[in-house]
């Protein structure tokens, strides 16, 4: 079984595409691949040779946002703006923030938008949208399932370090450390789950070490891993479903709140086996709207 994963970006640049494959018990690094152009990624989506490709962007914006946005106008009054929390924030986010300890970017104020609206012209473009999946989903399909991730959210739920491993600022010596935190995790991970670094011969992909020199590739490689924890479950680990949080719900609220989920989208990570979703992850702590 193969399984990609995507670094999603605005620019071809700061892209990059890992295929990873569990064969007789192991995983196999297959290819790591940067610089991806709009064509590459339309290829790797519809390759019927894939099991699921996971993706590092939003794949939706806040309902309560979006609501907002699209009845406000400036000179009449007409809706009162959400509070923070809702105007920022998925539903699929908060649950990340409270089960992975992280604060994802805000695809409504942050500069993550711009990566949100390209990924989501590419689906509306390519016509990717019967492949996405939100939910458990256990019908055979001819192209690959698509899915959303969070890298970080993967090494901070599994014990790994979840910062320090972007090259954020340029000077040497912080590149130097970034990716000194890169090999530490991308070595771990290989004795973890016993992943040969076994790349096929091609002089498209980059060396074995792009893992370490590079962030994107690095990021790549987690979403694909995501990706194969969505198929199937190694060494106690799976991922986490909506149905997982929906089943703590009352009733009375589940439908609306599903309704919410399948709107916004749902961000796949990792999930330790017997963990079990708080009741109160939907509860939005603002005290009042600003």
């Amino acid at each position: 079984m193969k399984v990609a994963g995507l670094d999603w970006a605005t620019a071809s640049k700061d892209r990059a595409i890992a295929i990873i494959e569990w064969d007789c018990n192991k995983i196999f690094i297959r290819c790591i691949r940067n610089n991806v152009s709009d064509r590459c990624i339309k290829r790797l989506c519809t390759d019927n040779k894939l099991s699921v490709v996971a993706v590092d962007t939003p794949f939706g914006w806040p309902k309560e946002f979006s609501r907002f946005v699209y009845s406000w106008r400036p000179c009449q009054q007409t809706a009162m703006p959400p509070c923070s929390c809702n105007f920022r924030y998925r539903l699929t986010e908060r649950f990340v923030q409270k089960k992975a300890k992280l604060n994802p970017l805000s695809v409504s104020s942050d500069r993550i938008a711009s990566s949100a609206r390209a990924w989501a012209r590419i689906v509306y473009c390519r016509n990717l949208f019967k492949q996405i999946s939100i939910f458990k989903s256990s019908e055979n399909r001819k192209l690959p399932e698509i899915i959303e991730v969070y890298p970080a959210a993967t090494l901070s739920v599994m014990g790994y370090k979840a910062k320090g491993y972007k090259t954020g600022d340029n000077t040497k010596q912080a590149r130097e450390k970034a990716q000194q935190t890169r090999k530490e995790i991308i070595e771990k991970f290989c004795r973890d789950f016993r992943i040969s670094q076994a790349f096929s011969i091609c002089r498209t992909h980059v060396p074995t070490h792009a893992l370490k020199e590079s962030d994107h590739c690095l990021d790549a490689f987690l979403c694909a891993f995501t990706a194969l924890l969505h198929k199937r479950e190694i060494n106690g680990w799976t991922v986490w479903y909506p149905e997982d949080c929906l089943d703590v719900i009352p009733e009375d609220r589940r439908e609306k709140l599903k309704e919410q989920i399948q709107d916004e989208g749902w961000i796949f990570f990792p999930k330790k086996k017997g963990d079990r979703c708080p009741v109160s992850f939907f509860d939005c702590r603002c005290r009042k709207s600003r």
